[in-house]
This record gives C-alpha cells, sequence and structure tokens, in this order.
C-alpha cells in the first residue's frame, strides 16, 4: 500500500493513463513529468454515478442477465 501511494506509485497509475487520487498534489509539487501529463485525456465535466444510480443498475442487471446470457447471478 505504502507504494502504491507513493509519488513512484502514483506515476505508475499515471503511466497507464490512470487519475491517481494524488494527483494535484502531485501538479502542485511540480513531480508529474510533463511529457506524462500531456498524454492524459481532459477529464473536465466528468461525473461519477450516484449510490443510487449504481444500486439501480445493479438491480437491473441481476434480473435481466439470466434472460440475457442464460446464467443465473447468486
Amino acid at each position: 500500500m505504502e507504494h502504491l501511494y507513493s509519488d513512484e506509485g502514483q506515476l505508475i497509475w499515471l503511466k497507464g493513463y490512470c487519475n491517481p487520487i494524488r494527483y494535484e498534489d502531485l501538479v502542485a509539487r511540480k513531480v508529474v513529468p510533463a511529457e506524462l501529463a500531456a498524454k492524459l485525456p481532459d477529464t473536465t465535466g466528468a461525473v461519477l454515478p450516484t449510490l443510487d444510480q449504481i444500486t439501480k443498475a445493479t438491480e437491473a442487471i441481476t434480473k435481466g442477465w439470466p434472460t440475457t446470457v442464460g446464467v443465473t447471478v447468486q
């Protein structure tokens, strides 16, 4: 866990095109290499689903799965 949240670990996430949890901190301290930052997609305006939306989607998938895929979800 320590490695994942270290500067080195966070930069590994960036190399994989993930937005690490400490990104703003790394940018503020000028730790992110410019060539790496330039490769990241613009995520401005990205919205995560709410817990209620996730719950409803989970219910819909679980109920529809057997008829769509042919396998019962336990």
